[in-house]
């Protein structure tokens, strides 16, 4: 996970990057949360426009990783977070069956979902 495009913070006169993306892995679970999450507040360090999470590569994920009536999953914190900044997150790539449950938990309606 790289997140391409983050960097420092910025002065007042530099302008905002329009996307950075992030690249997870094939494990979008419970026990990589932090990881997940560390990564992501590094890209957000840019403040863009526009947060891309590629999940193509996503082969294995759990509620934790995706968020659940139980539970508050790294997804939907991704979104909180990335949205407190004014940033809009976009879940691109995403597998057909992650795409169903972020349907499912609703997801789908606060960010922007692509297969």
């Amino acid at each position: 996970m790289v997140p391409d495009g983050a960097g420092a913070t910025r002065s007042a006169g530099d302008v905002r990057p329009a996307v950075v993306d992030v690249a997870l892995g094939p494990d979008l679970v419970a026990a990589r949360t932090a990881e997940i999450r560390a990564v992501v507040e590094e890209a957000l360090l840019a403040v863009p426009e526009r947060l891309r999470l590629s999940l193509d590569a996503v082969q294995r994920f759990d509620a934790a990783g995706v968020g659940a009536a139980a539970g508050v999953g790294v997804l939907l914190r991704v979104h909180r977070q990335a949205r407190r900044q004014g940033v809009d997150l976009i879940c691109a790539g995403s597998p057909r069956q992650l795409v169903a449950v972020l349907r499912r938990t609703a997801l789908d309606r606060v960010t922007t979902v692509t297969v």
